[in-house]
C-alpha cells in the first residue's frame, strides 16, 4: 500500500496527507472489505420496500462494483424476504451472501435453508436499550448469544456478532460481554454499531481497540456510512489498490435511488449529479480539457464526465464554451457579451440555471438581430 497524492488522470489531492506524520497516526490493516446493508438496512429506511426482483437487481450491482459481502435481508421478516435471499444466494455472485438475524436458533435455520455463507447476529448491548426496552442485564445478552453463536457455527456459518447500539453501552457492560462471548462462543468477527449515530471519531478509535484487545480480531435514522464514498477514500485518500469498479458506482447509486424512490442529492459527494459541474467563468474549459485542475478526482474515475453549464456566475468563457457544443463558430465578442447579459438576467429572473435548450434560443436570437443589423 503506496498512498499517492496525485496519479495521471486519475486523481490529484492533498500531499499533505502522505507526509510522514500525517501517515504514522494510521493503523491500517493490508486489506478492508466492504460490507452492503443496502438490501436489509437500507430497506428499513422509513417508507422504503424492494420486491424480490428489485433486491436481486440490486445484490447483482452490488456485486459488478465488487462489494465483499452483501447482507441481502432478514429472512424472518417475511416470505418475500426469505425468497429473495434464497434467490439472491443462487445467483453464484462472486459476493459472500449474509443474512441478518437475531440470537435465535429459528432465524439461524432460515438462513441455512436460504443457503447463506454467514449472518450478522444482533443483539443489543446499549444501557438505554437495555435499560427501558429490554430489561436486560449484560449477563442476559451472554446467556442468549452463547447458544446461538455455537449452533450458527455447527452448521458452518460465518458469524459476525453485532451487539447494536454498542457506543451507548457502558464499558463494564461491554467489556464483560465481549470477554466472555469470545471465551464461550468465539464469533468470527464482532461489529461495532453506532446505532444512533452519536460517537465522534476519537471514541469509535478508542472502541475499536478496545474491541480488538478483547477479540482479538441507506438506513434507519441518519444512514449508513455511504458504500461508494468510503471505496474512493479507500482508493484515492489512503492508497489502497482496491479491486472494486469505481466507474460503476453512478449505475449502482441510480438503481438504488430509483428502486427506493429516494432521489441523491445533486451535491451528494461522488454520486451527486453536480459534483463535476461548473457554472462560474473561471478556468470553464479546464472542466473537460484538465478536469484536475478543477476537482480532486478526474469525473471518468467514477463514470463521470465534466459538465459546464450557464447562469448568473457564467462569464464569457461559458458563453464560448456552450456555443461549441451546439457547433456555433465565429461569433463576435459583442455578440457573446449579449448573450451572457441575457443568460445573465433570465438566470436571476427564474433563480435556476439557464436550459442549453433555453441557450440555443437565446444565441439564435442574438445572431439573428446581429445579421439584421449588418
Amino acid at each position: 500500500m503506496t498512498p499517492e497524492f496525485h496519479r495521471d488522470d486519475r486523481w490529484w489531492v492533498s500531499p499533505f496527507n502522505v507526509t510522514d506524520q500525517v501517515r504514522r497516526s494510521f493503523s491500517l490493516p493490508a486489506r478492508v472489505q466492504i460490507h452492503d446493508a443496502t438490501l436489509r438496512d437500507g430497506e428499513q429506511t422509513p417508507g422504503v420496500v424492494f420486491s424480490v426482483a428489485d433486491k436481486i437487481a440490486i445484490a447483482e450491482a452490488l456485486a459488478a462494483v465488487g462489494v465483499d459481502r452483501i447482507e441481502a435481508g432478514m429472512p424472518a421478516v417475511s416470505d418475500d424476504d426469505f425468497e429473495a435471499v434464497r434467490q439472491i444466494t443462487k445467483l453464484g455472485l462472486p459476493s459472500k451472501i449474509y443474512t441478518f438475524v437475531r440470537a435465535m436458533a429459528a432465524d439461524i435455520d432460515k438462513s441455512l435453508e436460504c443457503g447463506a455463507r454467514g449472518v450478522i447476529l444482533e443483539i443489543p448491548i446499549g444501557y438505554p436499550k437495555l435499560l427501558w426496552q429490554f430489561k436486560w442485564t449484560w449477563e442476559d445478552v451472554l446467556r442468549k448469544s452463547v447458544e446461538v453463536v455455537r449452533y450458527a457455527k455447527a452448521h458452518d456459518l460465518e458469524v459476525v456478532y453485532f451487539p447494536y447500539d454498542t457506543t451507548r453501552a457502558r464499558e463494564e457492560d461491554l467489556t464483560n460481554l465481549l470477554t466472555r462471548i469470545v471465551q464461550d462462543a468465539p464469533p468470527d468477527s464482532v461489529g461495532i454499531v453506532d446505532t444512533m449515530g452519536c460517537v465522534l471519531p476519537d471514541a469509535m478509535k478508542y472502541l475499536v481497540r478496545l474491541v480488538k484487545r478483547l477479540t482479538n480480531g441507506l438506513g434507519e435514522r441518519t444512514g449508513n456510512a455511504a458504500l461508494e464514498e468510503l471505496i474512493v477514500a479507500l482508493h484515492v485518500l489512503y492508497g489502497y489498490e482496491t479491486p472494486y469498479r469505481l466507474d460503476r458506482l453512478p449505475e449502482l447509486g441510480a438503481l438504488v435511488s430509483r428502486l427506493s424512490n429516494r432521489p441523491i442529492a445533486v451535491n451528494k459527494p461522488i454520486l451527486g449529479a453536480h459534483n463535476f459541474t461548473r457554472e462560474s467563468g473561471i478556468g470553464v474549459d479546464l472542466v473537460v480539457k484538465k478536469p484536475l485542475a478543477m476537482f480532486g478526482t478526474h469525473p471518468a474515475l467514477t463514470g463521470r464526465s465534466g459538465e459546464v453549464v450557464l447562469g448568473k456566475k457564467s462569464g464569457k468563457a461559458s458563453i464560448t464554451y456552450s456555443l461549441e457544443q451546439l457547433g456555433v463558430a465565429g461569433v463576435s465578442d459583442e455578440a457573446v457579451g449579449e448573450m451572457l447579459r441575457i443568460v445573465k438576467e433570465r438566470s436571476i429572473a427564474k433563480r435556476a440555471l439557464v436550459t442549453l435548450d433555453e441557450f440555443r434560443e437565446i444565441a439564435e436570437r442574438v445572431l439573428a438581430g446581429a445579421a439584421h443589423s449588418a
